[in-house]
């Protein structure tokens, strides 16, 4: 079961959020026109492609897009409080402390040079004035949480001396040590192995609950969201192309698009000796078709899709960016999430 969530309290706004990167040769749009709005104690999977921009919408919430990349439109408001015309004094308060991220590959994310319980202390000291004791029984706390044996054994570990599935766990762990509102969790489970997914994706879930914790959880792995999400948002080409409650998207996808993509899982297609494929790929982000995006790969395209397609609602809740959504008949998958 999905966590709970009040439904009431926006954490956090994005609405039409554009970043794009400038060069001496053209300027491309890696972002564009991404609005979304996050609850308290929600969940919120942002799925795609590689390629799609869902990583690089993450990184500009927080405000991680270095030169030549630059927010060039929208606004990201945290609580109201415009994130985009912050200083960087008030961003470094707000990153890791109100609005943290956990980013893909741990050994890229922990230092070599210090031990667990260095590292945890020292997200800790950025953002409270509190004593060594204290540290130290939080840090061991969170890594209990987070179901890793011997937590105070951990604390003098080095990153090296831990699996794959514990280093995750502890950059989980340093993210949520100070109990943000915001949790940006982009692909942290891709290089582990199911039974160590599955796991953190319930001890996520438990986080969740237990502290109120909103949830962006970036992933291309549409039963991972399944499993996890209250929402969810499908990126093409930089855009979010259909976005709704988890269960009737998965259930009875709207957009081309997220029925291909769900249409690739084995579990939609039990039976068949060959599974439907997607042929073509994302284009690059300096290179995109005019219209519809997704036009070039769709079966469905004609000339009305030459003009860019806007969102429209298309159920309570759910909206689609196509001019020719499918419909009930035509969208529903059997099975889709195993």
């Amino acid at each position: 079961m999905a966590p709970r969530f009040d439904g009431a309290t926006v954490v956090l706004s994005v609405d039409r959020l554009r970043t794009v990167f400038e060069t001496a040769a053209q300027t491309v749009v890696a972002v564009d026109d991404v609005s979304f709005r996050l609850h308290q104690g929600e969940v919120l999977g942002l799925v795609g492609e590689s390629g799609s921009g869902k990583s690089m919408t993450g990184h500009s919430i927080m405000g991680l897009v270095d030169p030549p990349g630059r927010i060039a439109d929208g606004t990201i408001l945290y609580r109201g409080e415009d994130l985009g015309h912050a200083s960087e004094d008030r961003l470094r308060e707000i990153r890791g402390n109100h609005v943290a991220m956990v980013f893909q590959d741990p050994m890229t994310s922990l230092s070599p040079t210090l031990s667990i319980g260095a590292q945890l202390a020292g997200v800790l000291r950025a953002h409270r004035r509190i004593g060594r004791r204290e540290i130290r029984e939080r840090s061991v706390e969170m890594l209990r949480r987070l179901d890793i044996p011997s937590p105070e054994a951990r604390l003098r570990a080095y990153p090296h001396e831990l699996s794959g599935g514990m280093r995750q766990r502890v950059c989980i762990a340093a993210a949520m040590l100070n109990e943000p509102d915001v949790l940006i969790a982009d692909e942290p489970t891709t290089a582990l192995d199911v039974t160590t997914q599955a796991q953190i994706l319930e001890e996520v879930r438990d986080l969740c609950r237990n502290t109120g914790t909103a949830v962006i959880w970036i992933s291309h792995d549409l039963a991972v969201i399944g499993a996890l999400a209250n929402r969810v948002a499908v990126m093409y080409a930089g855009q979010i192309v259909e976005t709704g409650p988890v269960a009737e998207l998965l259930a009875a996808p709207r957009h081309p698009y997220t029925r291909a993509l769900l249409s690739a899982i084995p579990g939609a297609n039990r039976g068949v000796r060959r599974l439907p494929q997607l042929t073509g790929e994302v284009p690059a982000i300096g290179d995109v078709p005019t219209g519809c995006r997704f036009r070039p790969r769709c079966a469905r395209a004609d000339a009305a899709c030459e003009a860019p397609p806007v969102l429209v609602a298309c159920g309570i809740g759910r909206e689609v960016r196509c001019v020719h959504p499918l419909s009930d008949a035509d969208a529903t998958i059997d099975g889709a999430i195993p």
